[in-house]
């Protein structure tokens, strides 16, 4: 059998790289297991398409994120466990009157952080929500920016319900952004 330099040198090549140990999807950070999000987002508004502002809108985000596993695929890493915390949606009135929905909330989440240094944080449970404020928060993007923070635009819409005496949450979706801060 005649060996030549190129069939070793292949060899070689293959051996080198299949010993190696380190995972080729090596992220930049890992996440804590556990760790805060929040947020908050606001905009003016009319009742009236094209009518005069009437209404501006407040929404703020608190979640507790507890990871209970993590495993890593291809190009990701991904992370389950549960979130639980608060949200707020203000409607108020141009004179500060109006009313606030505050509902506590728990899910099981899924994460998965990305070898491009994005992050999809996914609550199940709402994926198919009808209610369009669930849905809406459903499934958040972001970017981990500089190995401290993770941040995301989220839209904080309607609950599509009659509060009474004439107080709805119907309209309006308020756009902002939601943060991690990761311990150092």
């Amino acid at each position: 059998m005649k060996i030549t330099l190129s069939s070793i040198l292949f060899v070689s090549v293959i051996s080198f790289t299949s010993c190696s140990d380190e995972p080729t999807t090596k992220a930049s950070i890992q996440l804590p297991d556990q760790f805060e999000i929040t947020g908050s987002a606001q905009m003016e508004t009319s009742e009236i398409d094209g009518g005069p502002i009437t209404r501006r809108i407040e929404c703020t985000c608190e979640l507790i994120v507890e990871i209970e596993s993590r495993k890593e695929e291809a190009d990701t890493i991904v992370y389950t466990g549960y979130a639980g915390g608060k949200f707020s949606r203000k409607i108020l009135n141009m004179d500060e009157s109006g009313f606030a929905l505050e509902p506590d909330v728990f899910s099981e989440i899924i994460i998965k952080q990305y070898k491009s240094e994005n992050l999809k944080m996914i609550f199940p449970p709402n994926v198919n929500d009808i209610t369009p404020f669930y849905r809406d928060v459903a499934v958040l993007s972001g970017t981990i920016n500089d190995g401290v923070t993770i941040t995301g635009p989220w839209k904080c819409s309607p609950f599509n319900i009659e509060y009474g005496e004439g107080l709805s949450d119907f309209i309006g979706s308020a756009q902002g952004n939601w943060t991690i801060k990761l311990n150092k």
